[in-house]
């Protein structure tokens, strides 16, 4: 399977400065566009908010969406005193009673479950066909986002996902996403609970602790046995929000940008199929972009490792040495081979295999290989290409 441009898809944090990076796809979160941002009062919805978000994404070439349901309405919360939840681009008190479930959807998952179906029913009638793709709860292992019982979820997840394919037979239903490394746990109480069957994708968030890109490996692992135990193994697997997480656990702008390269190599490698960066301008969370700085190196990185990924074949998993050194092997058209080669925690000498003539790093410089062979690796990675020269419109025309 070709890489697609929609393993790189993006989150921004408002639609006013659009990402300066190529991207195949944009999720529909943290720019004014949740439940209680577009129904705030009551059941009736002012969708102005999401039309504009869609109409500023199909105008940057953007037309693959996702939706994602979270923070119910204070109106609409089996709890409407809570303060405690997350408030969304605000304080807790901005929103009271989003992470809680409407009052008649019950603990066990019964109930009539009018009120979230009735804003299903709203929403996907407005977006028609402009979204495809619709994620049914953000983060439900956040209590800040939820506390709710995964039963509930269940319930949500099929009336949702009957609602949105009666009026779009092409939708697409991905599952609530959980967090990290809660995530598989989360993920087998909702599979146990008969959620799958509702759903075509499996989604989580893979954010690591302390801004160790490898600990996707295990993550992806985990995620896909659980996956199997409940004959889910056949779909797709995404990561819909992820990033090396607040700006502080990688103070250094050069380990952001190796960050980068690393974690999207790591999750298509492991099986993984999209990944939505969060969040191009988000001001201390995986920032790419500020407006004072402008590009970080980060948002550097991303364009030349999309550039190295897309249209290429990766045509088995990344080897991981005894000296924790990865290899990713790719391949394109015309008898192109390419190596991803890095080391997270080290730098050392590497010995190029001898088929290789050149090599690429990740601030987008081309190098001829030394006549020994042997090049310095560390957590930056290199991309080993086996052509002495290799036309970048030649790479783009393969995709």
């Amino acid at each position: 399977m070709r890489i697609p441009d929609s393993l790189f898809a993006m989150h921004t944090n408002s639609i006013g400065q659009w990402p300066q990076v190529p991207f195949g796809a944009f999720r529909l979160w943290d720019v004014g566009v949740a439940w209680f941002r577009l129904c705030p009062n009551s059941p009736t919805c002012d969708f102005t908010p999401l039309d504009n978000a869609i109409a500023k994404a199909n105008a940057n070439g953007v037309t693959d969406l996702l939706y994602t349901f979270g923070h119910t309405p204070t109106w609409a919360s089996s709890d409407p005193t809570d303060t405690t939840c997350f408030g969304h681009g605000g304080t807790s008190t901005t929103n009271p009673g989003g992470c809680e479930a409407p009052p008649d959807v019950n603990a066990d998952g019964t109930g009539t479950d009018a009120i979230f179906k009735q804003f299903v029913t709203s929403v996907a009638t407005h977006a028609g066909p402009r979204i495809k793709y619709w994620e049914m709860w953000n983060e439900p292992t956040a209590s800040g986002q939820w506390k709710g019982t995964t039963a509930q979820l269940v319930r949500m997840t099929k009336d949702a996902a009957q609602i949105i394919k009666s009026l779009n037979p092409n939708a697409v239903i991905l599952s609530p996403c959980p967090v990290g490394g809660a995530a598989p746990n989360w993920m087998d109480g909702f599979l146990s609970q008969g959620g799958g069957p509702s759903v075509d994708i499996i989604a989580y968030h893979s954010y690591v602790t302390q801004a160790v890109a490898e600990q996707v490996v295990s993550q992806a692992k985990n995620m896909h046995a659980v996956m199997a135990k409940y004959g889910q193994q056949n779909k797709p697997l995404w990561s819909t929000e992820a990033g090396w997480g607040r700006d502080t656990d990688i103070p250094d702008l050069n380990l952001q940008a190796a960050f980068v390269a690393r974690y999207y190599v790591l999750h298509w490698s492991f099986g993984i199929q999209r990944l939505y960066w969060y969040a191009w301008n988000n001001p201390t969370f995986g920032t790419m972009w500020d407006s004072t700085s402008g590009l970080h190196p980060a948002a550097a990185t991303y364009k030349v490792v999309e550039n190295w990924l897309v249209g290429a074949v990766m045509p088995q998993a990344c080897s991981i040495a005894s000296n924790a050194t990865y290899t990713c092997p790719l391949t394109r058209s015309g008898g192109y081979q390419g190596l991803i080669v890095f080391n997270p925690s080290s730098t050392l000498s590497y010995t190029a295999p001898s088929q290789y003539m050149q090599y690429r790093d990740i601030k987008g410089a081309t190098h001829a290989m030394p006549t020994n062979g042997v090049v310095t690796i560390g957590p930056a990675p290199l991309l080993l290409e086996k052509q002495q020269v290799y036309d970048d419109a030649a790479r783009r025309k393969s995709r």
